[in-house]
Order: structure tokens, then sequence, then C-alpha cells
């Protein structure tokens, strides 16, 4: 006979649809830690329209409205610019990952107003990874990732939530601070939203590494590309300000090429997660400003920089900051103001048995988290 903690039934609300390869590996490692433990795990199918599309067009009565009205027309035809001249099979690649690697359930919801009138079945709702909690320049906080929908009944938890950044804009702090305060557990992914949950709402929160650390199998479903040619893989977010400068040096220092999704895109190749997944597990070394890409980077044991962000985007950093401290390599990152010796630093070996020890007992701390959160 089953035990009661096999017959319960875990419902994830995330981004878990989007065509981003972070996106899509966090979904897939929190899913793997949860059905790993013997629950029975699904997505809740929540695609909004103000994330798929772009949302609806506001009163422009401050400067946040107007600003929040173009970045709704720019995704609109965005979004309609894609439907009549495709992608070149990108989205493709990713409807494949999620058909065949997420469980995705029941109906589509494509608004809160939805999920309040039909809402998932479900014996408990866990809210997160990613930037959930981050309030979009278009539409602001979605309710929805606080899982302000459903029973009573229902036990709501977060798992490695995160704001993004290391604070909370005044004008979203009171509406955070109550959709936060009646979970029945809260979990983050960065240090500083450790203090910034209990400045809001007096809860205590614990910090979890992302999801994809979780998963400890080595990601054997990765494609790796079919060449046996030296190569420095780099992925950029955002912007590619002081990347290009590392590029250069490093390719110089080692001899090997760079490839980026974008080159592969030039020689008509659209990546997936896999195979994004393959090529950062193949490559000889990794520049990133990505908070993922400097993840996998430390899972597969690569050497690797994290170029930090400049400017008004350096509170971006903030994610891989943390979990390179976390982890005590904070050395891998570099900036623009940060004046280090990149060749040294390109040829210094990283510690990995040491950082995996300490991936070990962080998954560890998160796996009982999980454990106590659903049971509890």
């Amino acid at each position: 006979m089953r035990t009661m903690s096999h017959m319960r039934k875990i419902r994830i609300i995330t981004y878990h649809h989007p065509a981003n390869f972070g996106a899509a590996l966090q979904a897939y490692g929190l899913q793997q830690a949860i059905a790993k433990m013997g629950y029975e795990v699904s997505f809740i199918d929540y695609r909004p329209d103000h994330l798929t599309k772009g949302g609806g067009l506001i009163w422009p009565r401050d400067r946040w409205s107007r600003r929040a009205n173009l970045i709704n027309v720019y995704l609109r035809v965005m979004h309609l610019r894609k439907q009549l001249m495709g992608d070149g099979g990108k989205t493709k690649k990713f409807e494949e990952f999620h058909r065949t690697h997420l469980r995705i359930e029941g109906t589509t919801y494509d608004n809160l107003q939805d999920l309040k009138a039909r809402p998932p079945e479900g014996d408990v709702y866990v809210c997160g990874s990613d930037q959930i909690w981050n309030a979009s320049e278009q539409f602001g906080i979605d309710p929805a990732y606080f899982l302000d929908f459903g029973s009573a009944e229902v036990k709501r938890i977060s798992y490695a939530a995160s704001f993004g950044r290391p604070y909370v804009l005044p004008r979203f702090q009171e509406e955070t601070a109550r959709l936060i305060k009646p979970l029945d557990a809260i979990s983050v992914r960065e240090k500083s939203a450790v203090p910034l949950v209990q400045g809001l709402c007096g809860r205590l929160a614990e910090w979890s590494p992302d999801p994809t650390l979780l998963v400890d199998d080595g990601y054997p479903l990765a494609i790796e590309p079919d060449s046996d040619k030296d190569y420095i893989f780099s992925y950029t977010l955002r912007s590619r300000e002081f990347v290009q400068q590392i590029e250069e040096k490093v390719a110089s220092q080692t001899g090997f090429s760079v490839i980026s999704p974008e080159t592969l895109h030039e020689r008509k190749e659209r990546i997936g997660p896999l195979e994004w997944l393959g090529y950062l597990k193949n490559a000889r070394f990794v520049i990133t400003n990505s908070y993922h890409g400097t993840l996998f980077s430390i899972i597969f044991r690569k050497p690797f920089f994290f170029v930090g962000l400049q400017g008004k985007k350096n509170s971006f950093n903030e994610r891989s900051l943390s979990l390179l401290e976390r982890l005590n390599c904070t050395d891998r990152f570099v900036s623009s103001d940060n004046e280090v010796d990149l060749s040294a630093l390109a040829a210094q070996e990283i510690d990995y048995e040491r950082i995996h020890a300490a991936v070990a007992i962080w998954r560890s701390d998160a796996q009982k988290y999980l454990k106590d959160a659903i049971e509890g």
C-alpha cells in the first residue's frame, strides 16, 4: 500500500513555457526533484497574455504606465511577426522539450481570473523557481505566481522564488507583502531575498538553490555537438557590453574559437534546451553574463567567467553573485570595474571537488525543505 506522501498531487506554477533555456531547465529540475521524492507532480499550464504576446494597453497616467504601453505594443508586434514569419524552428525545439520532458496537464490558463474560476486540482501548490516575484515592466506583480487562487485547503509553498534583484520597487512593496505572508513555507533563490522577505512581511525564508542544482545525474539528456573541435561557449543576455573583450582575450590565450547561440543561428542551426546543454557540456571554456549559464558551467565543471552587467543593469548580477558567494568562487566574476589578470584567472584551475561538495550539502538542505514543507 502506498503511503500518503506517494498519493499527494503537487502542482507547480512557474515560467515553464517561454522559449528560454534557463526557464525550461529550472522547471525540469524542480519537477525531477519532487518526482524523485515519490510524489505525483505536474505543471499548472499558466501562460498569461502579458508574458506570451503582450498585455492590454492601460491609461497612460504616469511614466510607468506609458513605458508599460510601449513594451506591450512591442511584444504584440514581435508575437505577430513570429506568427507570420516564424523563428527558424526555435519555438518548435522548445515545444518538443516541453512535450517530452515536462508533465503539463489540465486546463491552459491565460489570466488570473481563469485560474480563480477553475483552479487546478492538487494537494500542494508550489510556486517557483525563476524570477516569478519580479514585477514586470509591462504588467507589474502577477498574483498567480504567489498562489493567489484555489481552495484555502490546498497547501501553498514557494521553492527558490526570485525577485530578480535585491529590492522590491516601492510601488509594489505592499502588494508583494500581502501575497507572500499567507504562504505555508517560503524558500527564495538569492541570499538578499531572505532579509527582503522578512522586512516586507515579517516571515522567515529559506535560501535554496536553483532547481537545476537539484538534478544530480549530470544531465545525460544533453545533446552534444557532433564535432571534435575545441571551442569557447559564450552565452549572454541583455547586453554584450564588455563581453566581447573577454571573448577576444580568452580566445587569443587558448586558441579556441568562440561559439554562441547567435553564431549557431547564423549557420542556420537553431538549438533547443538539450542542444544548449550539450554545447555547454562539451565546451572547453564558458563565458556568460547569464545566471543559468553560470549554473551549468558549475554543474559541468567548466572553467568559466561570469561577466557582470554594467550600469543600470548591474542589479541583475545579484543572482549569479549570490550563487558564487554561496559556493565560494566569486573570483570567477569579472567586470569593467573589477581589475583582474584575465590570463592568470583563465589558466587557474577551479576546485570543483570542493564546490560540488558544497552543492551536495545545499541540495540535501533543499530536499529536506521540500519534504518538510510538503508533509508538514
